[in-house]
């Protein structure tokens, strides 16, 4: 049995009904763009009343002012009149194509990422500066920053099109990684991982479809959290 047909067998049986209305949930587009959609799409499955607005947008949303029932965020950014569920950390890779690689080498030191064009998203490394972890010490590398983009998806293809070396949450860059079209640049170096968290404007009571939404996607979103 597949597992969306599952789910909502599974739904019948625990006597949960489904749930009718819009439920409007809102992401960055790493997150957004290549996995929500599907656990949207198993959640909708045992649920067929619901319909699902998603909003995939880079910028920092205030769920309240924006209508939003729940927004996937990625970092600290503080939250006011949400509530704020911590999912756990993302990690995050430094990558580039093999098609750059084998027109350019790859950097075999931190030293020598600067020699090297690298994508970033706006807000980044400011001081054209990262920080790696390599055996328990934090290692800086000077970067050269030739593009700085305010969406992940663009940078994205950047990057696919072998234009230099970023640094992505793990599972938008997943897919290339899996497929050998990408890998990964000083493989021997951590990249402090992103904090993922749901939030939800305040409401007494919480509306059902919220609640059940929000405990579908911690367990859906876990998964991907180190």
């Amino acid at each position: 049995m597949e597992f969306a047909a599952f789910a909502e067998e599974s739904a019948r049986a625990s006597g949960a009904a489904s749930l009718p209305g819009t439920l409007r949930i809102a992401a960055p587009s790493c997150i957004g763009d290549a996995v929500l959609p599907m656990m949207l799409h198993r959640f909708q499955r045992s649920n067929p009343e619901l319909t699902c607005d998603l909003i995939v947008d880079d910028g920092i949303l205030d769920p309240v002012n924006e209508g939003v029932d729940i927004a996937v965020r990625l970092g600290e950014a503080p939250s006011i009149n949400c509530e704020d569920i911590d999912i756990g950390l993302m990690s995050r890779v430094l990558v580039a194509t093999n098609g750059y690689i084998a027109a350019h080498g790859a950097p075999r030191t931190p030293g020598e990422l600067r020699k090297h064009p690298f994508l970033r998203v706006s807000g980044s490394f400011q001081e054209n500066t990262i920080v790696l972890q390599h055996a328990g010490k934090a290692v800086e590398a000077r970067i050269n920053p030739v593009w700085t983009v305010g969406n992940w998806r663009p940078l994205h293809s950047l990057m696919l099109e072998g234009e230099g070396i970023g640094i992505f949450p793990a599972p938008m860059v997943q897919e290339a990684l899996s497929s050998g079209r990408a890998r990964r640049i000083l493989p021997e170096y951590e990249i402090s991982a992103l904090r993922v968290r749901l939030l939800s404007p305040r409401r007494n009571p919480m509306p059902e479809k919220v609640t059940r939404a929000t405990a579908f996607l911690k367990d859906e979103l876990r998964v991907l959290c180190v």
